[in-house]
């Protein structure tokens, strides 16, 4: 299970990287929201390097909206993988990644 983790790319992009699964969620998320909090106003949120996702990525991205909407910040996510989209569509969140009905 790869460890996983969330590295700042540059002042506009975010990238994620590894299991974003239940069991690793709380320790990317507190590190997400770290990082975000240093970045600009309009940040890319890179999920190409993650690996497997559960219904807790989805919860971990509603978060990082959230943090991000409260610091005056707006996220745009990049790459997601197919799983999390699926979790996102069968909850009616699908527009959270950007897709419309």
């Amino acid at each position: 299970m790869p460890e996983a983790r969330a590295t700042r790319v540059s002042d506009r992009c975010l990238k994620l990287e590894g299991d974003l699964t239940f069991n690793q969620i709380m320790a990317v998320k507190v590190a997400s929201e770290s990082l975000l909090l240093k970045m600009d106003n309009q940040i890319e949120v890179d999920f190409s390097g993650v690996t497997r996702t559960d219904s807790s990525a989805l919860s971990f991205w509603l978060c990082c909206l959230r943090s991000a909407d409260s610091s005056g910040r707006s996220l745009i996510a990049k790459a997601v993988p197919e799983e999390l989209l699926d979790v996102a569509r069968l909850v009616g969140l699908g527009h959270y990644f950007g897709e419309t009905a």
